[in-house]
């Protein structure tokens, strides 16, 4: 994907991940780039991967790029079967996501509120 900024990353078997951060000028394999990501936590269960993950907002390198603040920031992302990294065929995802925003101001005033319960639903 020409002119993404890429984490790739990893869980062993043994709870210890990989992570590498990565770009790519043009359709190809992307390169290794100098790791500004903090692993804050990682674990694989039932065949899921999941890891929080930090980074600074601001462009450290001109190969990252900024994480915008109160607006949309673009993301891709890919995955495997398999803990090695290379083409992901058709597994891909996109979209657009606010990072860091302020949440909107309440549609009314939520002071008081009731909550019933119905054969142990709450409605």
């Amino acid at each position: 994907m020409p002119g993404s900024d890429i984490m790739t990353a990893t869980v062993n078997p043994d709870g210890s991940y990989d992570i590498q951060d990565r770009f790519a000028h043009a359709f190809e394999f992307p390169q290794e780039d100098i790791n500004d990501w903090n692993v804050l936590a990682a674990s694989e269960a039932n065949g899921w991967t999941t890891l929080h993950v930090s980074r600074p907002f601001d462009a450290v390198e001109r190969t990252d790029r900024s994480i915008q603040r109160d607006s949309f920031t673009r993301i891709v992302w890919a995955w495997g079967s398999t803990d090695t990294f290379g083409y992901h065929g058709s597994q891909v995802g996109f979209g657009s996501v606010y990072f860091l925003s302020q949440a909107p101001a309440p549609a009314k005033d939520v002071e008081y509120f009731e909550e019933w319960s119905m054969d142990g639903t709450v409605i």
